[in-house]
Order: structure tokens, then C-alpha cells, then sequence
């Protein structure tokens, strides 16, 4: 009975100390975690102070660039003012294009005519083509003044018998040749194409006065 009690004494020493052991090596192991957290924490703190840091000193030295160098938003404002000087503007665009047959002496007459007019004289430069219209070769051309508003009339030739779609229309008789010979060559020359009903009732007068005068 003594042995038993003492073997039984003795198993549980070792198992009190086994058990400390164990917890000794728990408490120790939670103690490095918490060591490693604690300096992972504090590495965290100093990298966000540093980039703070560094972010403020940028700050402050565009700040003292901005104070050494007064003339900085003159120099933008002078850029701005540039820009918009140089941005060209978009001119009214016309409903007259290419080009036209005149005769200079009527043109110019009738130019001078409008030259100056109403109260206030308004010369030429307020004066800007506003329509056209257009029969063959000839064209009639209105006009308005921006000052005054009133509106001009001028053709590029005078009326009457001898006008230019009956001259040519004369002219390509004359040669040989008929309407699609004067439709493309007013198209090589930019010039308004005359419809087959224009050039064939300036053929019907022509033909007319010339049996007249071969009589």
C-alpha cells in the first residue's frame, strides 16, 4: 500500500509539471504575437507619419514657389488673353458661290449708285449680298445694308435683246456646237449651267432674227 500511494504521488508531480510546462509555452508564444503585432502597428504609424510628412513638405515648397514667383498669374491670365485673341472668328457664310460673267461698265455704274446711301451715307462695307437669282448666264443679285437695311438689286448685265444668254448661245451655234458643249464648259469654268429651257428659248429668238435678216 505505501508504494502505490507513493508511484500515485509521484505520476501526479509529473503531470503538474508537464501541465505548467504547457502553459508556460502558451503564455510565451501569445507574447511574441503580441510583440509582433505591437511592432507591426508602430511600423504602420511611422509609414503613414512619413508619407504625411514628405506630402506636407511638398506642399509647402509648391506654396514658397508660387509666393517667389509673383508674376505667375499675370503670365496665365496674359496666356488666356492670347488664346482667345488668336481664336479666329467664323465669317457669315454666303449663298453666292464661283464665278460670274459681267459687264464691268453696268456693274460699276450700278455700284457707285449705292456707294452712298440713306441718312447716314453707308458706304460699300455695310453693304453684303443676301440672294441671287439666277437665269442662264445672267444673274440678279441682292443686297442689304447692315446699317440702314435697305435692300439693292444689281444684275450682272444690262436687260434687253443682246444679253448674255443670247450671245452665248450665239457664240456655241456659231462654233458648231450645242447645249452640252456650253453646259460643260460652264462647269470647267465655274460658271452657272444654263438649263436645256433657258438655252432653247435664246435659240428660238436667234433663229428667228436671223431668217429675219437673211430676208
Amino acid at each position: 500500500m505505501p508504494r502505490k500511494s507513493k508511484s500515485r504521488k509521484t505520476a501526479a508531480e509529473k503531470a503538474l509539471k508537464m501541465h505548467a510546462v504547457v502553459r508556460a509555452r502558451k503564455n510565451a508564444s501569445a507574447t511574441k504575437d503580441n510583440i509582433i503585432s505591437e511592432k507591426h502597428f508602430e511600423d504602420s504609424i511611422q509609414t503613414e507619419t512619413t508619407q504625411g510628412s514628405n506630402q506636407s513638405t511638398h506642399l509647402l515648397h509648391v506654396s514658397e514657389t508660387r509666393d517667389k514667383d509673383p508674376t505667375r498669374p499675370i503670365q496665365e491670365s496674359a496666356e488666356h488673353v492670347a488664346v482667345e485673341l488668336t481664336t479666329p472668328q467664323k465669317k457669315p457664310s454666303s449663298s453666292v458661290s464661283g464665278r460670274r460673267i459681267i459687264d464691268i461698265t453696268y456693274f460699276y455704274s450700278r455700284l457707285q449708285e449705292i456707294s452712298e446711301h440713306g441718312p447716314m451715307n453707308c458706304g460699300l462695307g455695310c453693304v453684303e449680298i443676301v440672294g441671287e437669282r439666277q437665269v442662264g448666264l445672267h444673274s440678279k443679285f441682292k443686297l442689304k445694308c447692315k446699317m440702314c437695311r435697305n435692300v439693292f438689286y444689281i444684275e450682272n448685265d444690262p436687260p434687253g435683246e443682246n444679253n448674255i444668254n443670247n450671245c452665248a448661245v450665239a457664240g456655241t451655234i456659231s462654233i458648231g456646237c450645242g447645249h452640252s458643249q456650253l453646259q460643260e464648259l460652264s462647269a470647267a469654268l465655274n460658271l452657272p449651267i444654263m438649263t436645256p429651257k433657258t438655252y432653247g428659248i435664246s435659240h428660238c429668238k436667234l433663229s428667228n432674227y436671223w431668217e429675219k435678216v437673211s430676208v
